[in-house]
């Protein structure tokens, strides 16, 4: 790959995250250290390249999280796994509701910043309010 842009700064670098090929709940140590190279890096690219100096003059780095989410350590199940494919394009309806919502997906690349090939995050528009069933 090309390699991955790094896109509008305003909002903060939440986007540089990963866990594969790494277990979150066991290999947290070891993710820190992955995590704070790729944040080293990109904060280098950012002061240093001639894309971002002159906007990035100014700034200083006062904090990251080197901690790693626990995506997926828990679960709840009920008799039916909602998917994607249950809300987007249209909100499939169940008749056995136990809740509803209406956030967007929050859908993560496994691989995160590694895989250049695509976005490491995505959130997909819910078109309206959906049901998750039992």
């Amino acid at each position: 790959g090309g390699g991955r842009g790094v896109g509008r700064l305003e909002y903060g670098y939440w986007w540089v995250e990963m866990s594969w090929p790494w277990d979150t709940v066991s290999d947290g140590d070891h993710i820190m250290k992955e995590l704070t190279e790729a944040m080293m890096g990109v904060w280098d690219y950012v002061k240093n390249s001639e894309e971002m100096k002159e906007k990035s003059m100014n700034w200083a780095l006062d904090w990251f999280g080197t901690y790693p989410c626990k995506r997926e350590a828990r679960r709840l199940e009920g008799l039916y796994m909602q998917t994607q494919n249950d809300i987007v394009p249209t909100p499939k309806l169940f008749g056995d509701i136990v809740c509803h919502g209406g956030w967007g997906l929050d859908l993560h690349n496994p691989e995160g910043i590694n895989d250049t090939e695509r976005p490491s995050y995505s959130s997909p528009r819910v078109p309206y309010l959906y049901g998750t069933p039992l």
